[in-house]
Order: C-alpha cells, then structure tokens, then sequence
C-alpha cells in the first residue's frame, strides 16, 4: 500500500512519455529533476520501454541515486557542463527528448541539448515560469526543426479513458515487480510539515509517504 501511494508519479510520467510525445519517435531522452519523485518513475519507466535515459541532477548523490535506477548516465548541473555532458553521452547528436521540470531562466539553454529534430516538454516549474530567449534558442538552430510543448495532466480532465489505460498499465507494471517506487521516508500524518520541509531542504531521494 504504501508503494501504491506514489503511483500517481507513474501516471504523471507514463504520459509524460506516451501521450505529451503525440506520437513522436524517439530513442533518448534527458530527464530533470531525476531523482524525485516523478523523475525517479520516468527513470524507471523511460528504461522499460527501451529508452536511453539521462538524468540531470544536483548532486552526487543524486546522480549515484538515478544510475542505481537504471538510468545510463547522470549529469551533476552544479559541478558539470551540463550541455557538454549530454552531448558527450550522445556522441555530440543530443537527445531525442527533454522532460523539464524546472523552467526558470536556464529553461531556454535546454535547446543546446536536443538533436535534430528534438522535443523540449515543460511540465513544471521548480525555478519559475520558463524564460530566457526562447524564440532565439529555437531560430538560433532553425535548421533542426526543434520542438516545444506544454503539458498538464488536466489535458486528460475529460478523458477518463486515457486516464485509465495509464492506470492499468501501471499497475500490471507493478504487479509484475517491474518498477518499484523509491520511499525515501515514511512519516506520521501529524508530521507533514516536516515532511514538506525535507523536500524543500532537497534531501528527499525518490518519494515521502505520509501515513496516517
């Protein structure tokens, strides 16, 4: 019960991956965050349906954390050049896909990343809303066609049909010991604060579970 109470992260992220992409093809993809809550299942899910995942992280161990869930590479943004490191893990194309949870004013930088042709999907904004030169980012590599999206969960609001494939799917992947969400803590109901405080304090690896 207790894993099953994160696995509304795993929703999050199966459409992340499944539905925000419309379709697109892609091998890679670069996750922020990656050691969160949500980012630690895309992690785990991007690697069951055959992706290169690479997490972006800010600290070691973080970075320790994410390749433990099998990710194939990690990027410290603190103490790497993040650009240069995805780039160097990819052979100098970039990835496919980059699910940002960020934004902020570095958000417009994630287009140094992409290859060809590459999707940039906003889904939260831990810095703010995104900014910097977006346009200028985008026309500055024109002739590789890349992408921006926006996604929310409420685009499935109306749509419980989509909402429960999601659902069944993770479930069958749980059930079948295939993605185990991370529990980082598990606190007393009373104690939410506290728990609210350690994620804001970035010491949380993976997901905190209030009981009650």
């Amino acid at each position: 019960l207790e894993a099953a109470a994160a696995l509304s992260n795993y929703q999050v992220a199966w459409h992340l991956l499944h539905s925000a992409t419309n379709g697109m093809h892609y091998r890679s993809l670069l996750v922020t965050a990656a050691a969160g809550g949500v980012g630690s299942a895309l992690v785990q899910l991007g690697k069951l349906a055959g992706k290169r995942v690479i997490g972006m992280v800010d600290s070691d161990e973080r970075a320790a954390f994410v390749l433990s869930l099998g990710a194939d590479g990690a990027v410290n943004c603190r103490s790497q050049n993040v650009t240069e490191s995805v780039l160097g893990m990819t052979e100098g194309r970039g990835v496919d896909m980059i699910l940002d949870s960020i934004g902020g004013l570095g958000f417009a930088d994630q287009f140094e990343r992409l290859a060809p042709f590459g999707l940039l999907v906003s889904y939260g904004f831990l810095d703010g809303p995104p900014g910097g030169d977006i346009l200028g980012a985008m026309y500055k590599r024109q002739s590789d066609c890349l992408g921006m999206r926006i996604f929310s969960m409420h685009a499935f609001d109306q749509n419980r049909l989509k909402r429960r494939e999601a659902t069944e799917e993770i479930l069958r992947l749980f059930a079948a010991g295939m993605i185990r969400p991370p529990i980082w803590a598990r606190l007393p109901l009373a104690e939410a604060g506290k728990a609210q405080a350690l994620i804001e304090g970035g010491r949380v690896l993976g997901k905190v579970i209030l009981k009650p």
